[in-house]
């Protein structure tokens, strides 16, 4: 799951965090604890929502005792305590549910599903236009390219170097995301560190993004790619809970961001080296994950 602590934001595989974030949103708003076979569900539709197989034998059952307070594996392995058992029945653990960061970031079926039915088209070399369906969610401006291609798009148009928004780098083999307010100047500083890539992308509106939804923006989009890139973020900023606006329309903006990356990175804009850096401790995750549809099990074969 994602971490409230500045450092080592990520310490689980992706599909058992989806999981995690189920099981404590709807915990949050019924205050019921799950039988172990309810989270083991959870995390086989967590895993069918990033487009990958269920899992075959006690996987799960195994997880699930390395995650709980107090199992004999937890306790050998010494694993961080995602859940709590009370009565043979599992609730999360009080560090799950104070994060709002983790808690409020968007479920990945959200997200494919928002980068499946969204529209990336090009207006000319480096620059699209991803429109969203759905009046919740911003449509966005993208610029997409070596780093110092798009600075240079950016100084050459006057609407695009006031404006704010989100952007996701390649350097040194890892991803990088964040938010700018001057993208020119930060990818200057970016440049010197070895960036090779970027994607920036902010709303088609003319209206400023207030730097309070920004700062949320930021800090869910780096919690959602935490869970499938190799992301050398370390910090997630403050932890203290947006106010309710701020945190919708930041959702909303991070939402969008993160359907758009992946949208792009379905079509392969531009050809070169893979953009994206993806981890490795789930099989297939790459390739499953840019599908953008849920997992459909082959037909079986007919003799």
């Amino acid at each position: 799951m994602t971490s409230t602590r500045t450092a080592k934001h990520h310490t689980d595989r992706p599909d058992f965090t989806a999981a995690l974030r189920s099981a404590a949103w709807t915990y949050r708003h019924r205050q019921e604890p799950f039988a172990p076979k309810d989270i083991q569900a959870a995390v086989q539709q967590a895993r069918r929502d990033m487009g990958l197989p269920p899992y075959r034998g006690g996987a799960v059952s195994d997880y699930l005792q390395r995650r709980t307070k107090g199992t004999a594996l937890q306790k050998q392995d010494n694993q961080p305590v995602h859940y709590l058992s009370v009565d043979r029945k599992l609730r999360p653990a009080p560090t799950v549910m104070s994060n709002w960061r983790f808690l409020e970031a968007a479920d990945h079926a959200v997200i494919r599903l928002t980068a499946f039915q969204g529209l990336l088209s090009k207006v000319q070399d480096g620059q699209y236009t991803f429109s969203t369906r759905g009046s919740h969610l911003p449509s966005l401006t993208v610029l997409v390219g070596e780093m110092a291609e798009v600075r240079r798009q950016v100084d050459s148009d006057p609407a695009f170097k006031a404006r704010r928004g989100l952007y996701l780098l390649r350097r040194n083999g890892r991803n990088y995301a964040g938010q700018t307010r001057e993208f020119s100047t930060r990818g200057r500083s970016h440049t010197a560190t070895g960036a090779e890539f970027v994607i920036f992308a902010f709303p088609d509106e003319q209206e400023t993004v207030s730097g309070d939804v920004l700062n949320v923006a930021e800090s869910l989009t780096i919690a959602s790619l935490s869970e499938l890139l190799d992301l050398e973020n370390g910090n997630l900023g403050s932890d203290e809970t947006p106010r309710p606006q701020n945190l919708r329309e930041g959702s909303a903006f991070a939402t969008a961001f993160l359907a758009a990356v992946f949208r792009s990175a379905q079509q392969e804009l531009p050809a070169g080296p893979p953009f994206l850096v993806w981890r490795t401790d789930v099989r297939g995750l790459a390739e499953a994950y840019l599908t953008l549809q849920p997992y459909q099990a082959p037909e079986p074969v007919t003799p």
